[in-house]
């Protein structure tokens, strides 16, 4: 007994349903919704096939429902809604199969309807809306496959297959390839003969782009030249984004490496900068410079020569260092000043050597070394004095320390006074080699840098270790120049040309490509017309096979072909 009480449970509430749906049905037809009430009464049926009372009211609520359906569309078809006649004729076949009118109205309504959308796609395609128009064309042989609808179909197709090639030849002219691609690839899917057209404006993308990667990493070539390392990585990087790989790709990476390398120096952090400049090396393409920067880089022992100096003979309102201002000593002095400004050294030098005694000063050379140590000549009486003072130092070509130079005169006290100074910095001395430093009052000052590998670091010879006095200030590891001091420093022979390759030779900027033709509307183009693929004549306007080509008016005569008349010659001259 308890088993039996769950299938009566499931039958009760199966009998309940039933009840639920034709009370549905029931309420439809009472509203005068017959198509409701006839869907809702072939449900309450299916669940329950004997129902007589059902089946009754089924049949009446379909014949209500198609003399109700039949009434609408015939409405919808006098205002030319397609889409709603179209839908009553579908429940009319579904309700009645095979009903002769209702195929007819079905067939009819699809037609128009489709005949409707193709005049859609023909209103967008004027508005440029290639795409959506070509969309429209597609679904419009899907809602009908009368002749009608296909003939048409071809017809909006071509429109909009001539009106997308005019706005790919507005495009062009303004090197809108991507847009213009675009639309001749709807051109080409509306009408298939135009696939050589679209291969056309392909080509011309790809010249533009070529010339266009080839115009940035020319002018990252010319930053390269230059050194600007990160102009030429950022130019270098504009045609990788234009397209990818090719030359630009590793120069992109050799100037970005040396870039970081430059900013690594700036900043002090010389492992990082030899790293970066290591990085440039591996990729093959380093002309010297890279190499160059990693031997700067390098520390080594220099040996630093003091060899002469040339004060300049008067002090800046031009009186001298000692004794009164005769007429021999303006004139010589005047002389000095003005061979030292025609940098004719070795003529101030003589001159220098006739100043009246009285106006030569006492004076010595003090060094002050980056690690505060301070070193000094003998004093001596001269304008023009020579040393052999020598200290042993290590540094590198980026080394920015400074070397101090003070040019101390003896007084009558306690203390000498300084007349004059100069510096320059480690790293210049060492690349340069062989210097002249001067200033507002120090003529020349003569200074040498010699690689000395093996000699001991901090000796010095020819020159004497000054002591400081207790709680006196010592120069920092970088002094700053003194204020209002100016200091030029000269290389004391012609440098040699430094060890990397001179820049490339490079032949005139890129151009950019012509704008082919304009695409004439009509037939395909032939493979004649067909550009080259890169860098090549883009090719003559497409022919117009819709024209005869012989002479004449409708002959179908042509050159190059025999006079034999054949079957297509007779029907063509018709």
């Amino acid at each position: 007994m308890q088993c039996r009480l769950p299938a009566a449970a499931a039958t009760l509430m199966f009998l309940v349903g039933c009840a639920a749906v034709t009370k549905e049905a029931d309420s439809a037809a009472a509203a005068g919704d017959w198509k409701t009430a006839y869907v809702r009464y072939q449900a309450a049926l299916k669940a329950k096939p004997d129902a007589k009372e059902v089946k009754q009211k089924l049949e009446n609520a379909r014949a209500r429902a198609l003399q109700q359906s039949r009434a609408k569309a015939q409405s919808c078809l006098q205002q030319r809604d397609w889409s709603c006649a179209r839908g009553e004729a579908q429940f009319i076949l579904t309700a009645e199969p095979g009903a002769p009118d209702a195929a007819q109205l079905d067939a009819q309504a699809s037609m128009s309807l489709a005949l409707d959308v193709l005049e859609s796609a023909r209103a967008d395609a004027a508005q440029r809306r290639f795409r959506e128009a070509s969309e429209e064309t597609r679904r419009a042989i899907t809602i009908s496959s009368a002749p009608e609808v296909a003939a048409k179909r071809l017809d909006v197709d071509r429109e909009i297959a001539l009106a997308a090639i005019a706005e790919a030849d507005r495009l062009r002219p303004d090197r809108k390839y991507d847009q213009a691609v675009e639309v001749m690839k709807i051109a080409a899917q509306c009408d298939p003969t135009q696939a050589n057209r679209l291969r056309q404006v392909d080509a011309e993308r790809d010249q533009w782009r070529s010339y266009q990667y080839e115009a940035a990493a020319y002018e990252g070539d010319q930053q390269l030249d230059h050194r600007d390392w990160k102009a030429a990585r950022d130019r270098y990087r504009a045609a990788i984004a234009i397209r990818s790989g090719g030359r630009a790709e590793g120069l992109a990476r050799y100037s970005d490496a040396m870039a970081r390398g430059a900013a690594a120096v700036d900043g002090h952090d010389y492992p990082a900068a030899a790293s970066a400049f290591k990085e440039a090396v591996g990729t093959s393409l380093d002309r010297g410079e890279a190499r160059r920067a990693i031997d700067r880089l390098r520390v080594r022992t220099f040996r630093i020569a003091l060899l002469s100096l040339l004060l300049r003979p008067a002090r800046p309102d031009g009186s001298p260092w000692v004794g009164s201002k005769s007429p021999m000593f303006s004139t010589v002095a005047g002389l000095v000043q003005e061979h030292l400004a025609n940098h004719a050294s070795a003529r101030a030098v003589e001159l220098a050597l006739t100043l009246p005694s009285e106006n030569r000063p006492k004076v010595r050379v003090e060094v002050a070394l980056p690690d505060g140590t301070q070193l000094s000549t003998r004093p001596e009486t001269g304008l023009f004095l020579t040393y052999q003072g020598e200290l042993v130092i290590a540094a590198s070509g980026y080394d920015d320390r400074r070397l101090r130079f003070r040019v101390m005169q003896r007084s009558a006290g306690a203390s000498d006074n300084e007349i004059g100074g100069t510096e320059v910095t480690l790293g210049e001395l060492c690349e340069i080699g062989d210097v002249f430093l001067d200033s507002e009052t120090v003529g020349q000052l003569h200074v040498t840098a010699t690689a000395a590998d093996g000699a001991a670091l901090g000796t010095f010879s020819g020159l004497t270790k000054l002591e400081m006095a207790p709680g006196a200030a010592s120069p920092g590891p970088h002094p700053p120049a003194p204020a209002g001091r100016a200091t030029a420093v000269t290389p004391a022979r012609p440098p040699p040309p430094p060890p990397v390759t001179p820049p490339v030779a490079r032949g005139p900027p890129p151009q950019p490509p012509p704008v082919g033709p304009p695409m004439a509307p009509g037939a395909a183009l032939t493979a004649e017309d067909t550009p080259a693929p890169e860098g090549g004549a883009m090719g003559a306007p497409p022919a117009n096979d819709d024209r005869s080509r012989g002479k004449g008016k409708g002959k179908g005569k042509a050159k190059g072909h025999g006079s034999r008349k054949g079957h297509g010659a007779k029907e063509g001259s018709k």
